[in-house]
């Protein structure tokens, strides 16, 4: 059986490779976006984005959901 930290007991983390985390938000199938405390969009992978006509996506970051589908 291999090792396996999670069989250890111990908590799982991320990688410290900032760039193969983004890869994996940014290119995964499942919609990812993060809002702050005033419900705007902070971050939205493509997948989410793909939810928006192509002519909106570029400006969904700072926005609500409410904004953009009134």
């Amino acid at each position: 059986m291999p090792f396996s930290h999670i069989d250890e007991g111990l908590s799982p983390t991320l990688p410290e490779d900032e760039g193969l985390v983004e890869f994996l938000l940014g290119n995964g199938t499942s919609l990812i976006f993060i809002k702050d405390e005033d419900s705007r969009i902070i971050y939205a992978n493509r997948a989410f984005l793909a939810v928006y006509a192509p002519a909106q996506r570029d400006s969904i970051i700072g926005t609500t959901t409410v904004e953009s589908f009134p």
